[in-house]
């Protein structure tokens, strides 16, 4: 339905749903490029010399070895969530494009197979390519492995424009694949050893794992939310229940290729899941009544502003908490806030200010479960990771998503992020981008041990991460404006 909205000089102009929310929506592309840049951000601090702020809070600085006793959580604790939150979102758009196409049932397990399957190689090759870290006196030659794994992988991933030649696409492809086949195959590390499925990067496991179970589970319950509800309920049992039960222990440490699958990481569906419920939310959201009354916009945009600072309140006031373990403060001023934005949203008139309520109310839900749930387990742990730490970052996830979907998608700003936006399309070439294209760069021109030189100590230092972030986004956004994506 089209509505009019007022501009600044007493005209209207005709606004429609996908004014609002395009067809492929800015906000959940902001979101994913804020999870990945500030992925790249935290693999580009150095070690050691920071505050434990700037680092994940069970392994804290200067040895970074893991102190199960420490509880609490850092922002870099939230990346892999948020992250994990996003894919969510948008495994309910990828099944519904290809239910639309009327792919049959069959054909959408083998894409979702092979997506694992794909998933699982970039784990692989992450580490696989890096045999040890970048630094000053890293060797020439691992510089160019590096640089030689990511134009395997981006011949197998990248997305063929349509003006390109099929047989081109075809035999760069095949090309790619014996490229990682000899790489796999042929790299051989410091001590000998050479390739291991142990040795594949544990993010990209993890996503590996949470994206098959949400999928699958997500193409079964499609239209039918509550049945994932449901089946999240069977996790908690058997989370619940593994430790004291050996049928379901057997299962929960079942791993028949060890470093790339155990049920265990199946926990992340604590995570993934509610992101597909707001995925669905995003899908219904052509059948809600968008107009909006041009006398009530300005009341509106109060409104829905109050909403997204109190949300991106909410963020930084849980982590510093739960960090320095104030949790019953904690929970009381999140409670006061929660009970605000309730406040704020019984004023609502419009219908994307409901749209954004069932988003806010799903946040508030998971995150009153998980504070009631904080001390279980003896506090929240991403380390050993505790059932509060899922259920906390994960509803801090849906904070940052309102936050994004207000300042992007409803206030028009989406040229004020079109940097992070254009890496959250991009996000694979993002991850990589780094450690496989940035740095190898740098080390092979000569410029590495120049701007480690110069950026010595923890202030500088920290510069130096935010011009690798910074170079790494300008790569992406580079690539992404010309269309060449790296895709799953």
């Amino acid at each position: 339905m089209n509505a009019k909205r007022a501009t600044k000089t007493g005209k209207s102009i005709n606004i429609t749903p996908n004014d609002i929310l395009p067809e492929r929506i800015a906000s959940i592309d902001v979101m994913r490029g804020i999870a990945v840049l500030a992925m790249v951000f935290a693999l580009a601090i150095p070690p050691g010399i920071l505050s434990d702020w700037m680092y994940f809070a069970q392994t804290p600085p200067p040895a970074h070895i893991h102190e199960p006793g420490l509880t609490g959580i850092t922002w870099v604790d939230l990346i892999l969530p948020f992250f994990l939150f996003s894919l969510g979102i948008a495994i309910p758009f990828d099944l519904e494009r290809r239910k639309n196409a009327k792919h049959p049932f069959w054909t959408q397990i083998l894409r979702i197979l092979r997506r694992t399957f794909l998933i699982g190689i970039v784990a692989l090759m992450f580490r696989a390519i890096n045999p040890m870290l970048l630094t000053a006196s890293t060797p020439i030659h691992t510089s160019v492995i590096g640089l030689l794994g990511f134009i395997a992988l981006t011949a197998v991933l990248i997305r063929p424009l349509p003006t390109w030649n099929k047989r081109f696409v075809l035999s760069f492809k095949i090309t790619g694949w014996i490229g990682i086949g000899l790489i796999l195959g042929l790299i051989r590390y410091p001590d000998g050893s050479g390739f291991s499925f142990s040795r594949a990067n544990i993010f990209l496991v993890i996503l590996m794992n949470a994206y098959f179970w949400s999928a699958l589970l997500s193409l079964v319950s499609q239209k039918k939310r509550f049945l994932r509800l449901g089946l999240l309920g069977i996790l908690l049992a058997m989370r619940l229940a593994h430790p004291f039960t050996d049928w379901i222990q057997a299962i929960w440490n079942w791993t028949p290729l060890p470093g790339l699958y155990q049920f265990e990481f199946s926990q992340f569906l604590f995570i993934v899941i509610p992101g597909t419920l707001i995925g669905d939310l995003f899908l219904n959201r052509e059948r809600m009544n968008w107009e909006m009354d041009p006398f009530r916009i300005h009341r509106f945009h109060d409104r829905i502003l109050v909403i997204g600072l109190l949300s991106l309140i909410l963020i930084p006031a849980v982590l510093i908490g739960l960090k320095y373990r104030w949790v019953i403060e904690t929970t009381m001023f999140a409670v006061a806030i929660l009970v605000i934005a309730m406040y704020v949203f019984k004023r609502a008139d419009t219908a994307i200010e409901s749209f954004v309520r069932q988003i806010f109310i799903w946040g508030a839900y998971w995150l009153i479960i998980g504070l009631i749930c904080e001390p279980y387990e003896g506090g929240i742990r991403r380390e050993d990771a505790t059932l509060s730490y899922f259920l906390i970052t994960g509803s801090l996830a849906h904070f940052l998503l309102i936050a994004s979907i207000i300042f992007t998608d409803i206030f028009n700003k989406h040229h004020l992020f079109e940097p992070i936006r254009d890496n959250g399309r991009n996000s694979i070439l993002a991850y990589l981008g780094l450690g496989y294209l940035v740095l190898p760069v740098l080390n092979i021109t000569g410029l590495l041990p120049l701007i480690i030189k110069i950026t010595p100590g923890p202030w500088l230092g920290t510069l130096r991460a935010i011009i690798y972030t910074f170079l790494v986004a300008v790569v992406v956004r580079f690539f992404t404006r010309r269309n060449y994506f790296l895709r799953i």
